[in-house]
């Protein structure tokens, strides 16, 4: 049994590895075989839906923001004030809903 005290390294002979040919892995078939596809096509098509729920979410969360911003620059250079109160009025509505 070798020695892995502290002051001693390890040699190659220490870390052998086995070949390719020898290590044994589960074939894909006979490890999903028994799984039914029912559940992973849920668990696939909900995350998607989610992922897809907070993409619009956060889109439309940045537009609201922008609008915010370019109403308030609109508003302090006076100019198109009626647009800028319009675009101020509509980006509050998204941020309050």
């Amino acid at each position: 049994m070798p020695n892995y005290s502290s002051n001693t390294r390890r040699t190659p002979k220490d870390q052998r590895q086995l070949p390719h040919d020898q290590i044994k892995l589960k074939p894909l078939e006979k490890s999903l075989g028994d799984l039914s596809i029912e559940p992973i096509l849920f668990l696939v098509l909900t995350t998607l839906k989610l992922q897809v729920s907070l993409f619009l979410l956060d889109f439309t969360l940045l537009h609201a923001i922008a609008g915010l911003l370019v109403a308030f620059f609109m508003l302090v250079r006076h100019e198109a004030s009626v647009l800028a109160q319009l675009l101020l009025g509509a980006s509050l509505m998204v941020l309050r809903a």
